[in-house]
């Protein structure tokens, strides 16, 4: 069994580093709800690598998505149609909310001694500064969890990471 432990930070972006994310989190959302009509359409696809062969250059072209960030979509998309059908639920998904889920050493990585973490954006990585509380720092310090980071930006929690 796999073990999760949830460490919030709070993200210390510039104005200009929370224009490049809302960019970004805009251009998720819409890709979402791209591949979400695609899945739809075509019988609620839930097998990741279908949805892909299907959208994945659509994500990269019409929304600017990188490479990572276009099979992030496609495995967000694929994990509700595959939720929705087994809950007998299959119903157009419609992504609302700005969140994005990034994976670790392809789209962000935490450098601990500097407390900064370094996002990709649509037009380039930035590094911004974080806070974290002296509850969670020794999980973010300890050899167990290095590597095993889960990224999702939420701005509607004040840059919030998970």
């Amino acid at each position: 069994m796999e073990l999760i432990r949830t460490i919030r930070l709070k993200l210390l972006v510039s104005p200009e580093q929370a224009s490049e994310l809302n960019a970004t989190l805009k251009a998720n959302r819409d890709a979402l709800n791209f591949a979400s009509q695609v899945a739809f359409d075509n019988g609620g696809i839930s097998a990741f690598k279908r949805l892909q062969q299907l959208t994945y250059h659509r994500l990269r072209e019409q929304f600017g998505l990188k490479s990572q960030m276009a099979c992030n979509v496609c495995s967000t998309v694929a994990g509700t149609y595959a939720s929705a059908k087994s809950n007998d639920r299959l119903l157009l998904a419609n992504f609302t909310h700005s969140k994005m889920v990034y994976s670790y050493n392809r789209d962000y990585t935490i450098q601990l001694e500097s407390q900064t973490v370094s996002i990709g954006t649509l037009n380039k990585r930035i590094k911004v500064s974080y806070l974290v509380g002296e509850y969670y720092r020794p999980y973010l310090d300890h050899e167990m969890w290095q590597n095993h980071f889960l990224l999702i930006v939420m701005p509607s929690l004040g840059w919030i990471v998970a």
